[in-house]
Protein backbone atom coordinates (compact mmCIF):
# COMPACT_ATOMS: atom_id res chain seq x y z
CA UNK A 1 0.00 0.00 0.00
CA UNK A 2 1.74 3.20 -1.25
CA UNK A 3 0.35 6.35 0.73
CA UNK A 4 1.28 10.05 0.12
CA UNK A 5 3.47 12.33 2.33
CA UNK A 6 -0.01 13.69 3.84
CA UNK A 7 -1.52 10.39 4.39
CA UNK A 8 1.60 9.19 6.03
CA UNK A 9 1.70 12.18 8.10
CA UNK A 10 -2.05 12.08 9.34
CA UNK A 11 -1.78 8.20 9.67
CA UNK A 12 0.92 8.95 12.30
CA UNK A 13 -0.48 11.85 13.98
CA UNK A 14 -3.72 9.55 14.34
CA UNK A 15 -1.49 6.43 15.70
CA UNK A 16 -0.08 8.83 18.77
CA UNK A 17 -3.73 8.38 20.05
CA UNK A 18 -5.48 5.69 18.11
CA UNK A 19 -8.98 5.56 20.42
CA UNK A 20 -9.44 9.66 19.71
CA UNK A 21 -12.21 10.68 17.64
CA UNK A 22 -10.45 13.30 15.50
CA UNK A 23 -11.89 16.37 14.32
CA UNK A 24 -10.77 18.80 11.57
CA UNK A 25 -9.23 21.08 14.00
CA UNK A 26 -7.43 18.47 15.83
CA UNK A 27 -5.65 17.11 12.62
CA UNK A 28 -4.83 20.33 11.16
CA UNK A 29 -3.08 20.71 15.19
CA UNK A 30 -1.98 17.51 15.01
CA UNK A 31 -0.20 17.41 11.14
CA UNK A 32 0.49 21.16 11.51
CA UNK A 33 -1.21 22.41 8.54
CA UNK A 34 -3.20 25.24 7.69
CA UNK A 35 -5.45 24.26 4.83
CA UNK A 36 -8.37 21.73 5.29
CA UNK A 37 -7.69 20.34 1.53
CA UNK A 38 -4.73 18.95 3.09
CA UNK A 39 -6.91 16.66 5.82
CA UNK A 40 -9.65 15.92 3.36
CA UNK A 41 -7.18 14.55 0.75
CA UNK A 42 -4.98 12.00 3.55
CA UNK A 43 -8.62 11.35 5.05
CA UNK A 44 -9.44 10.16 1.70
CA UNK A 45 -7.12 8.37 0.86
CA UNK A 46 -6.67 6.42 4.17
CA UNK A 47 -10.22 5.84 4.44
CA UNK A 48 -10.25 4.35 0.80
CA UNK A 49 -7.50 2.27 2.17
CA UNK A 50 -9.53 1.30 5.28
CA UNK A 51 -7.08 2.37 7.98
CA UNK A 52 -9.36 4.90 8.98
CA UNK A 53 -13.50 5.76 8.87
CA UNK A 54 -14.71 8.76 8.04
CA UNK A 55 -17.84 10.82 9.26
CA UNK A 56 -18.92 14.02 8.11
CA UNK A 57 -21.13 16.37 9.11
CA UNK A 58 -22.46 19.94 7.69
CA UNK A 59 -23.18 23.18 10.11
CA UNK A 60 -24.09 26.33 9.68
CA UNK A 61 -23.20 29.04 11.75
CA UNK A 62 -25.39 32.17 11.90
CA UNK A 63 -23.89 35.13 13.75
CA UNK A 64 -25.55 38.88 14.00
CA UNK A 65 -24.09 41.27 11.41
CA UNK A 66 -23.59 44.71 13.08
CA UNK A 67 -27.18 45.87 12.50
CA UNK A 68 -28.28 42.76 14.07
CA UNK A 69 -25.92 43.35 17.61
CA UNK A 70 -27.61 46.56 17.48
CA UNK A 71 -31.00 45.53 17.89
CA UNK A 72 -30.29 43.13 19.97
CA UNK A 73 -28.87 45.46 22.76
CA UNK A 74 -31.44 48.57 21.44
CA UNK A 75 -34.53 46.15 20.64
CA UNK A 76 -35.79 46.18 17.13
CA UNK A 77 -36.35 49.54 15.99
CA UNK A 78 -40.08 48.67 14.68
CA UNK A 79 -40.85 47.68 18.16
CA UNK A 80 -39.50 50.96 19.44
CA UNK A 81 -41.28 53.20 17.18
CA UNK A 82 -44.90 50.43 18.40
CA UNK A 83 -43.80 51.91 22.04
CA UNK A 84 -43.01 55.23 21.24
CA UNK A 85 -46.29 55.32 19.42
CA UNK A 86 -48.38 53.36 21.67
CA UNK A 87 -47.49 56.47 24.41
CA UNK A 88 -48.14 59.30 21.84
CA UNK A 89 -51.45 60.85 22.60
CA UNK A 90 -53.07 62.70 19.33
CA UNK A 91 -51.52 62.28 16.06
CA UNK A 92 -47.79 62.40 16.54
CA UNK A 93 -45.64 62.93 13.35
CA UNK A 94 -42.41 62.41 12.19
CA UNK A 95 -41.42 65.88 13.09
CA UNK A 96 -41.87 64.46 16.96
CA UNK A 97 -40.32 61.62 16.45
CA UNK A 98 -37.30 62.68 14.90
CA UNK A 99 -36.92 64.52 17.90
CA UNK A 100 -37.80 61.55 20.37
CA UNK A 101 -35.33 59.32 22.13
CA UNK A 102 -36.84 56.22 20.37
CA UNK A 103 -34.91 55.97 17.21
CA UNK A 104 -31.69 57.86 15.86
CA UNK A 105 -32.17 60.36 12.68
CA UNK A 106 -30.08 57.68 11.21
CA UNK A 107 -32.55 55.17 10.97
CA UNK A 108 -35.05 53.32 8.86
CA UNK A 109 -34.54 56.91 6.65
CA UNK A 110 -35.39 58.82 9.17
CA UNK A 111 -34.05 62.55 8.42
Amino acid sequence: MELSNNGRRMLKAMREEPSKTWNLTDLLSACDWTDQAHVAGAGAALSEAGLVSQTEARTTLWKLAPEGITAAKNGLLEQRIWDWLSEQSGSPGMAELQTSEAVAKNEAGIG
